[in-house]
């Protein structure tokens, strides 16, 4: 006796029934092949609108994902500088006792240094004015004579523990990265499967190659300093705010030279209101002062989305 209908139905349409229990819109088995299989147009706009969240999720994982590091302290100035601002932090500190002492004076435009009594100088201090010539002298100067003796700052803070370890770094990297390489990675499929079915795939591959740069232009900069070391540098500049307050009145005829570098190693030398310190820091900002010389305290990690509206790959 024949039973029920409905089953001998589905035993008709097998292949019916399966297809629609393990495929997705448009035949796509998943969400990545029905991506795909989107057309060029709506797949580059797709592409473009997670390529900002794959940004923004980078950017997020460098700046609350950073490694503690190892607990390490310092009063040295020079080594807060170039914790801070890198070459540039200490060309600047050096640059400011200096001019307080008289041993570097502006001139115009110019910067002079002048024959003064170098007793009382630190080492980092008096390496740097020996490195300069008498007379004329300019930021370029300053900075490639900081950039031969900051080898040792960075020497001294990697013995501390400023810097992270490679594997926290790497990890560090690895995981705030990853959603810009797994969007890099779509690109690519698209690429290869446009390749294969014969789509132009020009625009995609111009977006793909701007990523690229855009990842590895944020690997250069990306900071190899840890949360201890922002926190040591938190604490060195609120216990020492009074030291702009106290360049800004009376008392800074009372500033000596060692206060002048721990400030302006915290707070640059637009933060320390002497006279020659804020002109001196107008000859540091101007556009004939040259590159920044180096830093260890920024960076990012991002990239182009690419553009167009045709050429993506079908």
């Amino acid at each position: 006796m024949q039973s029920n209908g409905v089953p001998g139905q589905l035993r008709q349409f097998p292949s019916a029934v399966e297809t629609v229990s393990v495929q997705g819109p448009g035949g796509a088995s998943g969400p990545i092949d029905f991506m795909l299989q989107l057309k060029g147009e709506d797949f580059l706009f797709l592409w473009g609108a997670l390529g900002v969240a794959a940004v923004l999720a980078a950017w997020l994982g460098r700046k609350f994902l950073v490694p503690r590091g190892r607990d390490w302290d310092s009063s040295d100035p020079y080594e807060l500088a170039y914790a801070a601002r890198g070459n540039r932090g200490v060309a600047e500190t050096v640059a400011a006792v200096l001019a307080h002492r008289k041993m570097l004076e502006l001139s115009g435009e110019d910067l002079r240094r002048t024959v003064g009594d170098p007793r009382g100088l630190r080492r980092m201090e008096s390496d740097i004015l020996h490195a300069l010539p008498v007379g004329k002298t300019t930021v370029a100067h300053l900075l490639s004579a900081a950039a031969e003796v900051t080898p040792r700052l960075e020497a001294s803070l990697r013995d501390k523990g400023a810097y992270l370890a490679p594997r926290e770094f790497w990890s560090w990297w690895a995981l705030s990265c990853a959603p810009l390489m797994a969007h890099w990675l779509l690109g690519a499929a698209k690429v290869w499967r446009g390749v294969h079915i014969d789509r132009p795939v020009g625009n995609l591959v111009v977006g793909l190659g701007i990523f690229a740069t855009g990842i590895a232009m944020g690997l250069s900069h990306w900071p190899r300093l840890g949360r201890r070391t922002q926190e040591v540098l938190k604490r060195a500049s609120e216990d020492n705010a009074g030291l702009p307050l106290a360049s800004a009145s009376g008392a800074s005829a009372h500033l000596g030279s060692a206060d002048v570098a721990l400030g302006v190693a915290l707070f640059g030398l637009g933060g320390i209101a002497l006279p020659e310190l804020q002109a001196l820091n107008g000859v540091f900002t101007a556009p004939a002062a040259g590159g920044s010389g180096g830093s260890c305290g920024s960076g990012g990690c991002g990239g182009g989305c690419g553009g167009g509206c045709g050429g993506c790959g079908g």
